[in-house]
């Protein structure tokens, strides 16, 4: 008889796998890919992360793989499809909440907002509807809504052929040729329409509405700028009513943030909201900065550059009565409050059991007690400077917040919200790269302020409201205008500080000629006698 040859070893026994064993291992091996491309293509978590997820992810899934082809004992069998299901549904709810994410990120960097302009013609005009302006004369703004004269254009040219478009950079001049009858119809934004008919008590019954445009006005960067390696400027408007983002209100909180991703340092400039500055929507009329935010956030930034001869890379425009939300998100922010005072509620409500009191000190403010306290300012000497102050300390203890490790596990459902009160022309790609780098880096940042506190006051007629008389203004001088361009100059490139030099008699540079040469005199000695 012939003996069998001895093996050395036990040769490994496979099985069958169930059907339902390959089925979930599938489901698994599926929904962790798919969780994998979402972080990969995010760009928010950095790299590195995402290599240890997957190599974790990978190991786990070989080692469950060769569970499912060898014999094992029946408890190891039900670890093993508890541990497969696991992998499934957990790599599933975070492929959503990633995707989740993205598209809140996406959403806030790529505002839009709806606007609407009107085309006049005189009261007495032959024209009766839009189709018989073509071959008819139609004046549109070419300075700094000329933007706007080209969507409205647009518009019209899908419905009327041949209409004769002339240039013309006054609203005002527009006005007065249209009464002349030297055009026969102009294209108003709906803003300068009610600043026209303020200013003209006889235009809006000497002018007749023809139509009215929609356009959708985009919130774009110029994406210029690798947020993640340079220095970068961001005006931070506030509204302080209610109101829907894309309306034009005042702008109450005006914070320029002078932010370095490098040595993780941020300082904030807080400009009084009553500063008495040309307002470039109204022909660069002195007016009170709060009021250029009722002509758009881009307007109030404009009147800023202007005056500090700064570029400013972004803005954030916030709605102030939803701080509640936005603090109470994060679970409170940390803020050393001035004074010991009451204010009214969210409602306004001057009811004795509505009043929130806070006592002087640092402590912790929840939604409520922050947006009490960034609006108080009666039990202040001077009122508004230091109203600013509290304002900026409430934005520093929101930024802190966010940076720390508890404010980044909010991010997620404070995205989720956050479109509904925060518009910004931030790309969705600019605020991930951000993110990322901030991950990666995990630094604290140092976070400090510049309050402009030279206090010159007066009474001053403003462009968008001469019918209410004097109003009280904030004069500045060349000193403050000098102390904030050395801030800014030293902090985004420090290397120009040891030559900083300007000629006090034309703080504004190439801005002062070109307003000089249009007729507008822009001097702070003329404008605000110190």
């Amino acid at each position: 008889m012939k003996q069998r040859k001895r093996t050395s070893g036990r040769p490994v026994k496979l099985k069958r796998g169930s059907s339902f064993d390959v089925l979930i291992a599938i489901i698994a091996v599926l929904t962790s890919a798919a969780f994998l491309y979402s972080l990969f293509s995010f760009k928010v978590i950095p790299t590195k992360w995402v290599m240890l997820i997957m190599l974790g992810l990978s190991l786990v899934l070989l080692i469950l793989a060769f569970l499912s082809i060898v014999r094992t004992k029946r408890w190891i069998s039900v670890v093993k499809r508890f541990l497969l299901l696991l992998i499934a549904i957990a790599t599933s709810v975070g492929t959503l909440f990633v995707w989740r994410l993205k598209d809140s990120i996406y959403q806030i960097g790529n505002s839009t907002t709806t606007e609407i302009a009107y085309v006049l013609v005189k009261a007495d005009s032959d024209i009766q509807k839009q189709s018989e302006l073509s071959q008819k004369s139609v004046l549109y703004h070419d300075g700094t809504d000329a933007d706007i004269g080209k969507k409205v254009q647009e518009a019209l040219n899908k419905e009327v052929a041949n209409i004769r478009y002339e240039k013309n950079e006054s609203y005002l001049d527009m006005s007065e040729a249209l009464l002349a009858a030297q055009c026969d119809a102009i294209i108003v934004p709906q803003s300068q329409y009610n600043y026209l008919t303020r200013k003209n008590e006889n235009l809006s019954a000497s002018v007749r509405i023809l139509s009215e445009i929609t356009y959708t006005k985009e919130h774009t960067s110029s994406g210029n700028i690798d947020i993640t390696e340079k220095p970068f400027v961001v005006f931070v408007s506030g509204m302080d009513e209610a109101g829907e983002l894309n309306t034009d209100l005042h702008s109450d909180v005006n914070i320029l943030m002078l932010v370095n991703p490098i040595t993780n340092e941020m300082k904030m400039i807080n400009i009084p909201r009553d500063s008495y500055l040309p307002n470039p929507a109204l022909e660069y009329g002195n007016d009170k900065l709060t009021h250029t935010g009722m002509y758009g956030v881009e307007n109030t930034l404009q009147t800023i550059e202007n005056l500090f001869q700064v570029d400013i890379d972004y803005y954030v425009k916030i709605n102030f009565s939803s701080l509640i939300e936005i603090v109470d998100t994060l679970d409170g922010i940390n803020v050393d409050v001035q004074i010991t005072f009451c204010e009214q509620d969210e409602n306004r409500s001057f009811a004795q059991e509505d009043l929130i009191c806070l006592n002087a000190g640092p402590q912790e403010l929840n939604g409520k007690q922050a947006l009490a306290y960034a609006r108080h300012r009666d039990s202040y000497v001077d009122q508004d400077l230091s109203r600013n102050k509290a304002q900026v300390d409430i934005v520093k203890g929101i930024v802190k917040k966010i940076l720390s490790p508890s404010g980044i596990t909010k991010v997620d459902t404070l995205l989720g919200n956050v479109s509904d009160y925060v518009m910004t022309n931030f790309s969705g790609d600019e605020i991930s790269a951000f993110a990322a780098s901030e991950l990666e880096d995990g630094e604290a940042w140092t976070i400090s302020s510049l309050t402009i506190s030279d206090r010159t006051f007066d009474s001053r007629i403003n462009a968008s409201a001469p019918d209410l008389g004097p109003l009280d203004v904030y004069l500045f001088s060349k000193e403050d205008v000098a102390e904030v361009r050395e801030a800014i100059d030293s902090f985004i490139d420090p290397q120009k500080l040891s030559d900083f030099s300007f000629d006090l008699d034309d703080l504004h540079g190439k801005t002062y000629e070109k307003l000089k040469n249009n007729g507008v005199v822009y001097d702070v000695d003329a404008q605000y006698p110190h």
